[in-house]
C-alpha cells in the first residue's frame, strides 16, 4: 500500500482517502461469522489461528493493536500528526478472556 501511494504521489495525485482491510484476522473471521450456521466467535478465531491469518499472539489483532498501529501509518501518509493513543480502539478481547484453542 505504501509502494502505491508514493507512486501516486510521485506521479501527481494527491491521496485523499485509503480505504483497506488491514487485518485478514478479523476480515476472516467476520466472513466466518458472516455465514451463519450458528458459527461462534471462538471458533472463528480458532480457525484463524489454524489458518495462520493471525498475528503470533491473536490478542494483537483482536483487541485492535495492530490495526491501530496500520491505520496511523496510513494516517500518517495522508498528514496525521496524532500518536497511537490518539486513535480510539474497540478490543474484541474481553477484559477476563477465555483460553484460546
Amino acid at each position: 500500500m505504501i509502494d502505491t501511494f508514493d507512486k501516486l504521489v510521485e506521479s501527481g495525485d494527491r491521496v485523499s482517502r485509503i480505504e483497506a482491510c488491514p487485518s485478514g484476522t478479523l476480515g476472516y473471521l467476520f466472513g466466518e461469522l458472516g455465514r451463519g450456521g450458528g458459527r461462534r466467535f471462538l471458533g472463528g478465531a480458532a480457525r484463524a489461528i489454524a489458518n495462520g491469518y493471525t498475528e503470533p499472539d491473536p490478542r494483537d489483532d483482536l483487541s485492535g493493536t495492530d490495526v491501530a498501529r496500520k491505520a496511523l501509518i496510513l494516517g500518517r501518509l495522508l498528514g496525521f500528526a496524532g500518536e497511537l493513543d490518539d486513535i480510539e480502539v474497540e478490543s474484541l478481547v474481553p477484559e477476563k478472556p477465555a483460553a484460546f484453542p
